[in-house]
Order: structure tokens, then C-alpha cells, then sequence
């Protein structure tokens, strides 16, 4: 039994009939940050998204949080998804409801019942990501800061064990970037992996560690940003 919650061996994928990404090689451990870069349309959105079972995996071994993404049942994908947390370049909050509602929809939704439960769990995420004070606001007024800070609350509502991040500092600027950042390490302290598909050069020199390119149609593991 290995500690890797990423496990891809050998894979090919697909974005419908198109073959996006060949030969692909990614581990990521229990704990680890890991970084995926590479050109716009070189394959990481359609790699994370295979992660997460939204593209099957058709060739190939890999595995993500224990769970055989080449024999993964539709009835399964609720479950491997409650054992990752997702966050967006665009936030993909509800803007109608408070910060607070958009956890308990969420809670909800992935079959929490016990009030007293639910409440502890969202002031929990909530204090953890400095966003407390701010529980009854409505997104729409939030900062993009806020907003990520939001989205990183709720990635971490059902504990997960590896969170994918999409581009998290895309719309922010450096201040906040850092400040997210930060906040990711704080995450990534308490044993949760991060897999970050990101452009920003700065930050990967502001916090080194694994990083895997995708260029030419594979994915490599360098020890060196390429620029």
C-alpha cells in the first residue's frame, strides 16, 4: 500500500475523440504540493478534470484517493469527489445567498443532516480561512480575495485528502495571491495534498516545490521552472 493520493501510470487523455495528453506519469503524496504548468490548451484542465472523474480515464492505470479511475462506476464519483476538494480561477460561488449558505448548500448536497454538525463544521472552515466575520455577506460583495477565501472554505468542508486547484490566483493580484498562498501551505501543514495547475511564475519561486509541464502532448517532472 502506497501514501500516494495521485497515482497515474502510463495514461492517455481523451477529450472526446481527441487525444490531449499521452504517456502521462503524475504521483502526488499524501501532504505534497505539486504544481502542473504549462501553456493554455497543453492538456491541464482536461488532466485535473480526469482527476475528479468528469473525463473517464479509458487508457491506462491511475488512481486517485484509492478509488480505480478505470473501473470507476457512475454510482462511485459522489464518493471519490467527497475525498477531494475543488477551487476555481472563477470562485463558482452562488451570488445570491451568504458565504454561510453557499457552505450549507454544499453540506447538504453531499448528504450532511445533523444541524449542530453542519454548523461546527462551517464555523470551523470558516475561522480556518479567516473568513468568520464575514459569514453573512453575500458574495457579490465580497473581494476576489474574499471570494477565493470562500472557495477554499468550501473545498475543505467534508475533509478532503488532496484539494485540485484550477488556476486559484488567476484573477487576484500579487498581494492576495501571496496571501492565498499562505493559506494553502497552512492547509497542505495539516496533511492535505495540493495539486495546483497555476501561469504564476512568481509564486512558484515565492513557494518551490514539485513541478510537473505539460508541453507537446505528455507531462514531465523538471526541477526547474521552465519559462
Amino acid at each position: 500500500m502506497n501514501d500516494f493520493i495521485v497515482d497515474l501510470n502510463d495514461v492517455k487523455i481523451y477529450q472526446d475523440d481527441h487525444l490531449v495528453l499521452n504517456n502521462v506519469n503524475l504521483k502526488v503524496k499524501s501532504g505534497e504540493l505539486v504544481y502542473l504548468v504549462g501553456k493554455t490548451g497543453s492538456g491541464k484542465t482536461s488532466l485535473i478534470k480526469t482527476l475528479y472523474a468528469d473525463i473517464p480515464l479509458k487508457y491506462g492505470m491511475g488512481r486517485v484517493s484509492g478509488f480505480n479511475l478505470e473501473t470507476l462506476k457512475q454510482s462511485e464519483i459522489p464518493y471519490l469527489r467527497r475525498d477531494l476538494g475543488v477551487v476555481f480561477q472563477d470562485f463558482q460561488l452562488l451570488n445570491d445567498r451568504s458565504v454561510k449558505e453557499n457552505l450549507l448548500f454544499v453540506l447538504k448536497a453531499t448528504g450532511w443532516g445533523n444541524n449542530i454538525k453542519i454548523q461546527n463544521r462551517i464555523k470551523k472552515v470558516l475561522e480556518l480561512v479567516g473568513m468568520s466575520y464575514k459569514d453573512y455577506k453575500k458574495t457579490y460583495e465580497l473581494s476576489g480575495g474574499e471570494k477565493q477565501r470562500v472557495s477554499i472554505a468550501r473545498s475543505l468542508l467534508n475533509e478532503p485528502k488532496l484539494i485540485i486547484a484550477d488556476e486559484p490566483t488567476g484573477n487576484l493580484d500579487p498581494k492576495t495571491s501571496n496571501e492565498i498562498m499562505l493559506l494553502f501551505k497552512k492547509v497542505q501543514s495539516d496533511g492535505i495534498a495540493i495539486l495546483m495547475a497555476t501561469h504564476n511564475y512568481q509564486i512558484i519561486r515565492d513557494f518551490p516545490s514539485k513541478i510537473y509541464n505539460c508541453s507537446e502532448g505528455s507531462i514531465q517532472i523538471t526541477e526547474r521552472l521552465i519559462l
